[in-house]
């Protein structure tokens, strides 16, 4: 009896269903990475840019296909979230990083662009970026691990225009994050985060980014234990030149994410 022949088509098909199926379990790795230093009206920055840039090659080194902006205005920062929040789709593992000013006012933190220029607290909802409802656009798109990083517990940069207070003096209040989520803030509540720890200090990054980047690469540290040794370390630094600075983890997540994964034994 003669086979019946191979109908490689068939098969090729097969393999395709099979890699298109495999693709879609397979999280994608997406990051957005903000730095914002040349403010036009309120203090400028030094180092937000420089944590930016260290940030993305880092993500990239863990396989993130990173979309980096600097010195966004409110139209502009609106816009790279946007863009940003459509790429997602469902299952993928995404990271936000911020470093510039941020402000606490009585409806929530806000994230604010290089042209913000506020003589009320009204316009800063109005221009600035809210960092709640930054994370709940993106909790919309069902990503299966968001982290947003936000080094942007300075001294609040508005606390004196028109001859009155807008905003909270210092820090951002605990976020809300939703499930799947983990925010980090490089201060706690009330402190404020240290660009440098001292005139000598000649590292091109803030010291919370500068301690964040280092342990990014180590393969097999999963981000609760990363983020850990992360606030023990900044702290420490901190503490030698007399200052109070204890990065801040809020988290709604479940299992393990890793940077880099760990390296399988032989």
């Amino acid at each position: 009896m003669r086979r019946a022949p191979v109908r490689w088509w068939g098969v090729l098909f097969a393999l395709l269903v099979a890699t298109h199926a495999l693709a879609q379990v397979q999280p994608r790795r997406l990051a957005l990475v903000i730095g914002n230093d040349k403010y036009q009206f309120v203090p400028e920055l030094r180092k937000a840019v420089n944590d930016a840039g260290a940030m993305e090659r880092e993500l990239k080194a863990a396989g993130f296909a990173v979309s980096k902006y600097v010195n966004l205005t409110d139209r502009a920062q609106e816009q790279a979230l946007a863009r940003f929040a459509q790429s997602v789709r469902g299952g993928d593992e995404i990271v936000v990083f911020f470093a510039g000013h941020g402000v606490q006012i009585r409806s929530g933190s806000y994230l604010l662009p290089v042209d913000i220029q506020v003589a009320s607290e009204r316009e800063i909802e109005k221009f600035a970026l809210g960092l709640q409802d930054m994370m709940d656009v993106l909790a919309a798109a069902r990503p299966a691990f968001s982290l947003i990083i936000v080094d942007a517990c300075r001294d609040n940069p508005l606390s004196k225009i028109a001859s009155r207070s807008i905003g909270i003096e210092r820090g951002l209040i605990p976020a809300e994050p939703a499930k799947g989520q983990m925010v980090i803030y490089s201060a706690g509540k009330g402190q404020t985060a240290l660009d440098r720890l001292s005139d000598k200090d000649g590292d091109a990054n803030g010291v919370f980014t500068r301690e964040f980047v280092k342990r990014m690469r180590q393969p097999g540290i999963a981000v609760r234990d990363l983020v850990e040794d992360v606030q023990d370390s900044v702290e420490k630094l901190a503490r030698t030149v007399g200052h109070a600075q204890r990065p801040a983890v809020y988290s709604e997540t479940r299992g393990t994410f890793y940077f880099h994964a760990p390296v399988a034994r032989p």
